[in-house]
């Protein structure tokens, strides 16, 4: 969908056109279930799906970006999966849930450098229990905050404005999170005699 296109479908779901916020469900919808499938856990996907929708037709009037109408979704459904972690909280993860090799990701984790040299030295079935060990401590904006910069390689200002925050709350965060995380491994990894 080109920029004019863009204009064309809101416009008309401005004035109430029902049929074009469905051409617009269709158009974003891959996007939408993008942000809510990496952010939010399965049983609660159908219920923050509808409420991502209902959102974005409320916020409709407030769009200004010409031609970024999908990063506009994104950032409706990143706000909605916020809220979803603010409400209904965490759920704890424990050490034995994360499978045989935890000891091993963990360290791993501490040596990677960076985002790929962990996924490098590590299988992806176990990373989302580790990163969700490790984030259990993390209030919800923080966790929502280090996934979209760590995990989905968003740039922390772009992750900030998402979340209605701005670039300095969003390095500060990361910054004290890191630390948090790292502390929370070791720690374990030091009970475990590692």
């Amino acid at each position: 969908m080109n920029m004019t296109q863009e204009t064309e479908i809101v416009e008309a779901c401005l004035s109430g056109d029902k049929q074009a916020f469905a051409r617009l469900m269709e158009y974003a919808s891959m996007a939408v279930l993008g942000v809510i499938g990496r952010h939010a856990p399965k049983p609660a996907w159908e219920d923050i799906q509808q409420e991502t929708w209902i959102r974005l037709w409320q916020s409709l009037p407030n769009y200004r970006d010409q031609g970024k109408l999908l990063g506009f979704c994104r950032t409706v459904a990143v706000r909605t999966c916020h809220d979803w972690w603010r409400k209904n909280g965490q759920n704890p993860i424990t050490e034995s849930g994360l499978g045989p090799n935890a000891s091993e990701v963990f360290q791993k984790l501490l040596e990677a450098q960076d985002k790929q040299g962990f996924l490098n030295h590590s299988e992806a079935v176990v990373l989302d229990g580790v990163v969700d060990f490790a984030f259990a401590t993390l209030k919800p904006e923080d966790k929502m905050l280090a996934r979209l910069v760590f995990l989905d390689g968003w740039k922390p200002t772009e992750a900030a404005k998402a979340m209605g925050q701005n670039g300095v709350w969003a390095r500060v965060r990361l910054h004290r999170m890191k630390t948090a995380i790292a502390t929370r491994i070791q720690e374990w990894l030091k009970r475990e005699q590692i």
